[in-house]
């Protein structure tokens, strides 16, 4: 259906002459990326409010995005297996921090980051199908993938350090497992497997 959608609206700009009939098939392609994109976060946003989770889901999403971005990662076989697991990823990851006590948190922390961290930096960044990568953009990957995941891991640390308290604690823990789940779609006994 969504491939459908995307093609009118392809059709509609080639008809008004806003793209070519060679790049045709990359727009199709982009338009349904981007109607998955909207939806999918529609979905989780709207639940997301309707659990009292918003601002811990708007952190989690944020971390792991912008890692996702750079980095890559494995993709579902479907969107409706897409939207499920990034939804049961996204309130599980919340609902685990919620569930661990506030002494635990300042140890999990640095864990999380360490293990983000070297995820990160020995499987990032992973191509797909849909975006294959050279050797010159495997490089460009990596270094960006690792920035990302260092500067936010140096950015929570300092949040702790100097706003110790249990509101900015939950918010770096909910960062931190958004960094660890990207990282870990990274790694091989996940990438190997057809979600």
């Amino acid at each position: 259906m969504l491939n459908q959608i995307s093609c009118y609206v392809v059709n509609v700009m080639k008809e008004n002459n806003i793209i070519h009939d060679k790049d045709f098939d990359w727009y199709v392609f982009g338009t349904e990326v981007f109607f998955i994109t909207v939806i999918k976060y529609l979905v989780l946003f709207i639940l997301a409010f309707i659990l009292g989770l918003f601002k811990e889901a708007i952190v989690f999403i944020l971390a792991f995005s912008s890692l996702r971005i750079q980095a890559g990662g494995v993709h579902s076989e479907s969107f409706w297996k897409c939207l499920m697991i990034t939804n049961i990823l996204t309130f599980a990851s919340i609902f685990l921090v919620k569930s661990i006590p506030m002494k635990y948190i300042i140890i999990l922390l640095p864990i999380l980051l360490i293990f983000s961290t070297i995820l990160v930096f020995k499987y990032a960044p992973v191509d797909t199908p849909n975006k294959p990568l050279d050797q010159h953009e495997i490089k460009k990957y990596k270094k960006r993938s690792t920035a990302t995941v260092m500067i936010g891991s140096i950015l929570i640390i300092v949040l702790v350090t100097f706003f110790k308290t249990s509101f900015i604690l939950n918010y770096a823990a909910i960062a931190a497992i958004g960094f660890f789940s990207e990282a870990v779609t990274l790694t091989p006994w996940v990438t190997r497997r057809k979600i």
